[in-house]
C-alpha cells in the first residue's frame, strides 16, 4: 500500500513516520489509520508507531463518547467491532455489563456472518440465473435461426402460456417455470433438417415422422439439467392430447402434466395464427374456434377456458413487433 507521501507503508521505518508526523500530524494520522486497517498491530513492531496509533484511537473514542469496544468474533474470525457509548446515568460499565456485552457479541458476530453468507448465496444465485438465461436464449435463437418461418415462435408461445397460467391462478414461481419451458419447448427441432422445417408444401408421412421426434430429442438434450420445475417433462409431453391421440407416448388425461397441457394449447393457437411454409396464417379466430371445438377432447377444459378469456375479455395480443420482424424475415 502506498502512503500519501509516496513511500511504501509496509516498508516505512519508524523514523520516517515520526519525522513525517511532526511535519504534518493530521495527514499522518490518517496514514497511521491506513496502516492499522491494512496491517494490524501485529505487523507494526516499532514501539513509537504502536503508541501513536493507540493514542489516536483513544482520541477518536473519547471524541465520540465511546467507552467500551467489543470485538465481534465468529469462529475466531473478526467480523466487526461493537462500539458502546457512555451509559446514560454516567456510570462506568460494570464487570457484569462487560461480560454480557462479550456474550452478546458472539451472537451478533454469528448473525453478521450468516447475513454475509446469505448475501453470497444470493449473489451466486443471481449469477447462475443470468447464466441460465443466456444459455436458454442461445438455444432458443439456434432453433429459430434454422427455421425463419417460425421465427420467434417459442417466445410468442411463451407469452401466451404464461398468460394462461396466470389466468388459472398459478403462483409466480410456477409461471417462471412455464416461461423457461416455453422458451425451450421446440429445442428438439435442432435435429430436423432445415429443408423439412421450411418446405413450402405439405409434408410427407416420413417427413412428418421426423418432425414428431422433436419432443423426445428436446427431452434428451435437456434431461441432465436439474431445473427446479418439470421443464423436460412438459417439453416431452406438449404434443400429447387428452384422448390419447397425441405423441410421442400417447398419454391421456391427467397423465399429462398441467404445464404440458397449457403449453399444448398455447402452441396450437400460436401455430394456427401464424404463417407456415405450406400455408398462410389461418388467423386467431380459427385457432380459438379449434380449441373451443376440441375442448375436453384434445385440450384441457380449464386451460381452454383461460385461453379464451384472456383473448376475448382481457384483450391479450401477440406482440406486434415480433409479427413485423417475422414478416421481414419471410419477405427477405
Amino acid at each position: 500500500m502506498l502512503g500519501r507521501k509516496g513511500y511504501d507503508m509496509a516498508q516505512a521505518t519508524a523514523e520516517e513516520l515520526k519525522a513525517d508526523f511532526q511535519a504534518r500530524p493530521k495527514a499522518v494520522s490518517q496514514i497511521l489509520g491506513d496502516v492499522l486497517r491494512e496491517f494490524g498491530y501485529t505487523s507494526i513492531s516499532d514501539e513509537w508507531v504502536e503508541i501513536e496509533i493507540r493514542r489516536l484511537l483513544r482520541q477518536t473514542l473519547t471524541r465520540n463518547h465511546i467507552e467500551l469496544l467489543v470485538p465481534l468474533k465468529s469462529k475466531e474470525q473478526l467480523t466487526g467491532m461493537l462500539f458502546l457509548g457512555n451509559k446514560l446515568p454516567g456510570e462506568p460499565y460494570s464487570t457484569e455489563n462487560r461480560q454480557l456485552s462479550h456474550k452478546a457479541s458472539s451472537e451478533v458476530a454469528a448473525s453478521i456472518e450468516n447475513a454475509c453468507l446469505y448475501e453470497n448465496v444470493q449473489r451466486a444465485q443471481r449469477k447462475l440465473k443470468k447464466t441460465m438465461e443466456g444459455v436458454i436464449h442461445a438455444l432458443s435463437l439456434t432453433v429459430e435461426a434454422r427455421d425463419p418461418y417460425t421465427a420467434r415462435h417459442q417466445r410468442r408461445v411463451t407469452g401466451l402460456a404464461c398468460a394462461i397460467a396466470g389466468e388459472m391462478g398459478l403462483p409466480e414461481w410456477r409461471i417462471e417455470g412455464m416461461r423457461i419451458t416455453g422458451l425451450l419447448h421446440d429445442v428438439g427441432k435442432i435435429v430436423v433438417p432445415a429443408e423439412i422445417l421450411s418446405k413450402p408444401c405439405k409434408l410427407s408421412q416420413y417427413e412428418f415422422s421426423i418432425i414428431k421426434t422433436h419432443p423426445e430429442v428436446g427431452y434428451e438434450i435437456l434431461k441432465e439439467i436439474e431445473f427446479p420445475w418439470p421443464v423436460t417433462q412438459a417439453i416431452l409431453q406438449h404434443h400429447e392430447r387428452l384422448d390419447g391421440s397425441g405423441y410421442p407416448a400417447g398419454l391421456s388425461g391427467k397423465d399429462i402434466i398441467l404445464e404440458a397441457r397449457i403449453l399444448g394449447v398455447a402452441d396450437v393457437v400460436e401455430a394456427m395464427s401464424s404463417h407456415r411454409p405450406y400455408r398462410p396464417a389461418l388467423g386467431l379466430d380459427s385457432a380459438l374456434e379449434e380449441i373451443s371445438k376440441k375442448r375436453g377432447i384434445l385440450y384441457d377444459p380449464e386451460v381452454v377456458d383461460a385461453c379464451l378469456k384472456i383473448f376475448t375479455e382481457k384483450g391479450f395480443k401477440f406482440e406486434q413487433e415480433e409479427q413485423v420482424e417475422h414478416q421481414a424475415v419471410v419477405s427477405s
